[in-house]
């Protein structure tokens, strides 16, 4: 597990949450297909569905977002992919 702060809390990540995490970040502000995340994070080794991607985000947003539902920084964008704002986004996409 790796750990980050998120205030003045410690967050705990798995791996594959870290990975996703700097993957987000280091494409910020810029969307990503839910392909190319499987493809760059769990692939060759990954044979499963592409739901894998939603469900490490949906984790990630449990434990980095205050409200998860309602997401500021880790957004969908429907049937495009996902994109990690620098500003927080207060609206729905």
């Amino acid at each position: 597990m790796d750990a980050l702060r998120r205030k003045r809390c410690t967050v705990q990540l798995t791996p594959q949450e870290m990975r996703l995490l700097t993957l987000m970040m280091q494409r910020a502000d810029h969307i990503i297909s839910s392909a190319d995340i499987l493809n760059l994070l769990w692939r060759p080794h990954f044979n499963g569905d592409i739901g894998i991607v939603a469900i490490c985000l949906l984790r990630l947003r449990k434990k980095l977002e205050h409200h998860p539902g309602a997401s500021r920084h880790l957004r969908t964008v429907r049937t495009v992919g996902y994109v990690f704002h620098t500003i927080p986004v207060l609206d729905p996409i």
